[in-house]
């Protein structure tokens, strides 16, 4: 595993147009994937009336997550940001909005939402090989002297619990 910096984040963020935004609604935790577009370092939503645009409207704190992986899952990553929801008061950049637009799905009112960074973190993982993490974990010991040996068999994690009456 690596940690990514701030600017390879956004480079990611960038390349991606799926997230998932976690929100508090009715004093629960609510997570709820959404389509959005990079503008400077914020994230921006369209969102159709109900609990995300009251959330921003009440400037709610926020966390958001998008993850990706190459076509053989060798390598993945994952980008989370946590900051205020606010609704965007000003026009956007068209190129904004045209990342925004998700065809079928528009035919609602929207509201432009902002997710402003006040924190952001990222992880990378990359396999030595596709399926190299599985191949050893799956690999079990099937003989009883591949088994690690255990003077007190009642203190071993493997043995099964008994009842004492």
């Amino acid at each position: 595993m690596r940690i990514i910096d701030v600017e390879q984040c956004a480079v990611l963020l960038s390349s991606t147009r799926v997230g998932r935004l976690a929100i508090t609604h009715r004093a629960l935790p609510v997570i709820v994937p959404v389509v959005f577009a990079c503008d400077r370092g914020d994230l921006i939503f369209g969102v159709g009336p109900g609990a995300l645009a009251h959330a921003a409207a009440a400037g709610q704190i926020v966390c958001f997550e998008a993850d990706g992986a190459d076509s053989g899952f060798t390598s993945m990553w994952s980008v989370s940001m946590t900051g205020p929801l606010s609704v965007v008061d000003a026009p956007l950049d068209e190129a904004v909005i045209h990342r925004l637009d998700v065809g079928p799905w528009t035919n609602i009112s929207r509201v432009f939402v902002r997710l402003s960074r006040a924190f952001c973190t990222g992880r990378s993982w990359a396999a030595a090989s596709p399926l190299a993490s599985f191949a050893g974990a799956s690999a079990a010991p099937t003989s009883p002297s591949a088994r690690p040996a255990s003077s007190d068999r009642s203190s071993s994690s493997t043995a099964p619990l008994r009842r004492r009456h």
